[in-house]
C-alpha cells in the first residue's frame, strides 16, 4: 500500500505553522489572564495534533534543510513543555490544578510570535525562490 503524500506539502505545513503560532500566542494570553474555560483543553489538543503533524513532516520531507527547522523547533518546544509540566506535577503539593509560573506563560507567548514569524519568513522565501 502506497501512502499518498499529495495532501502534504511545504505550503500547507507553513500555513498550519502560521495558525499554530497565532493560537499559541492566544493561548498564552488566555493563560496570563487566568481565564478558566474550555480553551485550554482545545489548545492542548491542537498542540498535540500539530506535534504529530510536525513529527510526520520531519520524518517524511527531507528535501530542504530549512524545511526541517520549523518541525524541529516545534517538536523541541512541545517536548520541553511536556517535560516541564511533568516536573511541575511531580513537585505539586496536592492541588487539583497545575499552576504555571508567569515566566512560562510569557515564554509560550513569545514562542508563538517567534514561530509565526519564522513560518511567515520561510513562506516568503520559498514562494519567491520557486519563481
Amino acid at each position: 500500500m502506497q501512502l499518498d503524500l499529495s495532501l502534504f506539502d511545504h505550503n500547507k505545513y507553513l500555513a498550519g505553522c502560521l495558525v499554530i503560532g497565532i493560537f499559541q500566542s492566544i493561548d498564552s494570553l488566555v493563560a496570563l489572564a487566568e481565564i478558566k474555560n474550555g480553551y485550554t483543553t482545545a489548545f492542548s489538543l491542537l498542540e498535540l495534533l500539530w506535534f504529530l503533524c510536525s513529527l510526520f513532516f520531519l520524518l517524511v520531507f527531507k528535501q530542504k534543510q530549512l524545511s526541517l527547522l520549523l518541525p524541529l523547533i516545534y517538536i523541541t518546544y512541545y517536548l520541553f513543555g511536556w517535560f516541564y509540566g511533568s516536573y511541575l506535577l511531580m513537585n505539586a503539593d496536592g492541588a487539583n490544578e497545575l499552576v504555571l509560573p508567569i515566566w512560562y506563560k510569557v515564554f509560550a507567548g513569545l514562542f508563538g510570535v517567534l514561530f509565526f514569524s519564522l513560518a511567515h519568513y520561510f513562506h516568503r522565501v520559498w514562494r519567491y525562490s520557486a519563481k
